[in-house]
């Protein structure tokens, strides 16, 4: 076997279709940092291959150099990239990260993540095979090959590997139990191109014996290694991620480390999990006898997921609940701090089997600050649970095609019970307050069109509404819902804000800016209520998604197609507007990330079918109280 055999094969496009240079798969990634992409993926994939019989996984993530010359195929990488540059343009999306690409291809050095783990089976079936996880991780999609329990479901989380790597390439060297050869794999990221010969190529190429026609050829390697790389001594895999795109922001893996902390805790401290890490200049190990260690000297990690470590330390309340099965909970209350100050409620961490985190579940109303951590360990409600789970399993939906709103009520609510129990909430009872309600306007309930009630009758409605966030000053949780509110922005708008046929009419005006903010007839004793409008949206907002997220709905009774687009802000005390930092955004039924304008603080245009509705999960960067105003035109 000659290494100079093998090298990126892109396949003849022939009569399919032309692709682009964004692989569709790392999108569903994209909304999250790169260090918890890849901790989450490499990890939940280690954690399904365990051997049986074996005590922890071992996990180890390694940064090092390696020379652009050592890389296997990098020749033909390199054309196939220069032809890449040559279909995209200098106008299309992608084409910045095409000539990153190349740019890195001619530098003397790149960075290489290695992630090895042990205890683990390797990459079973082979190349050519229907079915294994060589062939899932290297070219299928939408193919998965995890057994029962598992943690994955998409077989998607390959793309994470090119999604975090300057030169869209990743590479796997794995080693199967009854062989005594190490195999290697590897796969690119381009976009679609024509090759010297002028044919049509694929954006995928898969690293292969060039000598076999029709079929894929990975290498087998023993003792003398492939390249610069040396056979793996015992079985599992290795990840291998070509010019790592946070290697210089993290050189000793601190983030890594503070990412393993977050999502697997509860697996490391039971001991199934173990992870070392080796940067520049520094080492560290994660198992469950450094853990405590860990969260003492890393302040931030400390005090975020410090609670949820001590929570542990309790006793479990056990329930069986319908179609789920036994569930356990623990619920932790957060003492003062030592300076008098209440803690913020850090919520419940979601997770099932796998024991890494799926999101936070939020509650409101509740007198004390908290942190729990909810647990489904059992095989039938572990399966139930990661189907309403998307691509990147982090969250349980409740509506969309994989939604099962009853399923997630099931959860929600046994939690807030058990909340209500520990932390002594009560319900007030009632209080009868003689003509009382002469007093009060009249309210009715009335559904909407997405099944949400809100309260009609003599109620102010305004053109904006406030989103609020956990934070030192605001407790408030998710179970408190703002009713739908009006944001009528007729097309004509005028700069100032006001319609050009008010600003054209002041009396007009005036009665308009009166009826806005609730000012009936004089003497009327009630406020005037506005309506919506032929080309009005409806929106409402709540804290709930995650950990620093808000949830907006909007909502599209008419029967014209609108498109709008979301900008948050808060207020600096002195009246003035500063627009907040947005992390990222997800479609909430769908799961599908949702563009951030390049501006900070909004997202980029938003279409919403007539008579539909739109709901989306902004996660800020900080913990923040906002508030909302809308941009409307027809789409």
């Amino acid at each position: 076997m000659f290494e100079a055999d093998f090298g990126y094969y892109f396949e003849e496009v022939g009569r399919g279709v032309n692709e682009g240079a964004q692989d569709p798969r790392a999108e569903h990634f994209s909304g999250a940092d790169i260090e918890d992409a890849v901790v989450r993926e490499v990890i939940q994939n280690s954690l399904d291959a365990r051997r049986s019989g074996v005590g922890a996984v071992e996990v180890e993530f390694e940064l090092d150099q390696m020379p652009v010359e050592r890389l296997p195929g990098v020749d033909g990488l390199r054309r196939a990239a220069g032809s890449s540059a040559n279909a995209v343009g200098d106008d299309t999306e992608g084409a910045k990260r095409i000539r990153a690409i190349i740019e890195r291809l001619r530098a003397p050095s790149i960075s290489v993540l290695r992630v090895s783990d042990y205890g683990t089976t390797g990459l079973e079936g082979e190349e050519n095979s229907k079915s294994g996880g060589l062939q899932a991780l290297t070219r299928s999609s939408g193919v998965s090959s995890s057994g029962g329990g598992r943690g994955g479901s998409f077989g998607i989380g390959a793309a994470v590997g090119v999604m975090a790597s300057g030169i869209g390439t990743v590479g796997y060297l794995t080693r199967r139990a009854g062989e005594d050869e190490t195999v290697y794999a590897s796969w690119a990221q381009l976009t679609g191109h024509l090759d010297e010969a002028g044919k049509h190529r694929r954006a995928r190429g898969i690293f292969t014996n060039a000598q076999v026609r029709d079929k894929l050829s990975y290498p087998r390697f023993g003792a003398n290694g492939f390249g610069p790389f040396a056979p793996r001594t015992e079985l599992g895999t290795s990840v291998l991620i070509f010019d790592y795109l946070s290697a210089a922001e993290d050189p000793r893996l601190t983030a890594i480390r503070r990412s393993v902390v977050r999502n697997f805790l509860v697996a490391i401290l039971e001991g199934d999990l173990v992870v070392t890490g080796r940067g520049v200049g520094g080492e560290w190990r994660l198992d469950s006898t450094t853990l405590d260690a860990t969260l003492q000297q890393d302040a931030e990690l400390g005090e975020r997921i410090g609670p949820f470590r001590r929570a542990m330390e309790l006793e479990p309340i056990l329930r069986t609940l319908p179609r789920i099965g036994e569930v356990e909970l623990r619920i932790l209350e957060l003492d003062p701090r030592p300076d008098g100050s209440v803690p913020r409620t850090l919520d419940t961490m979601l997770m099932r089997r796998p024991r890494m985190l799926i999101d936070f579940m939020k509650h409101r109303g509740l007198p004390k600050p908290y942190a729990a951590v909810f647990i489904c360990r059992n095989e039938e409600g572990n399966e139930l649970l990661r189907g309403l789970e998307g691509p990147s399993h982090d969250g349980w939906k409740s509506r969309g095609v994989r939604g099962d709103s009853r399923l997630v009520s099931i959860v929600r609510d046994f939690i807030k019970d058990e909340l209500r129990d520990a932390l002594g909430f009560r319900a007030s009872g009632s209080l009868d307050v003689e003509n009382l309600a002469k007093m009060l306007p009249t309210l009715e309930r009335q559904e909407t069109s997405d099944g949400l009630f809100v309260d009609s009758g003599s109620a102010s409605q305004s053109t904006e509404t406030w989103g609020t966030r956990p934070s030192a000053v605001n407790q408030r949780g998710a179970d408190e819902v703002q009713g739908p509110k009006p944001i009528p922005v007729p097309p004509d708008r005028a700069k100032s804000g006001v319609p050009k046929s008010s600003a054209e009419d002041p009396e007009k005006s005036k009665e308009e800016e009166r009826a806005q903010v609730g000012d009936g007839p004089s003497g009327s004793g009630s406020p005037v209520v506005e309506t919506p409008t032929a080309d009005s949206l409806e929106i409402r907002s709540f804290a709930g998604g995650g950990a620093d997220a808000i949830t907006i709905v909007v909502r599209n009774p008419t029967e014209q197609n609108l498109s709008c687009e979301l900008v948050l802000y808060s207020l600096d005390g002195n009246g003035g507007r500063v627009l907040v930092s947005i992390a990222r955004a997800h479609d909430a039924d769908s799961g599908d990330p949702v563009a951030v304008s390049r501006r900070q603080g909004g997202l980029a245009t938003m279409d919403v079918p007539a008579r539909s509705r739109r709901r989306v999960v902004v996660v800020l960067r900080e913990g923040a109280q906002v508030k909302l105003e809308v941009q409307q035109r027809a789409a």
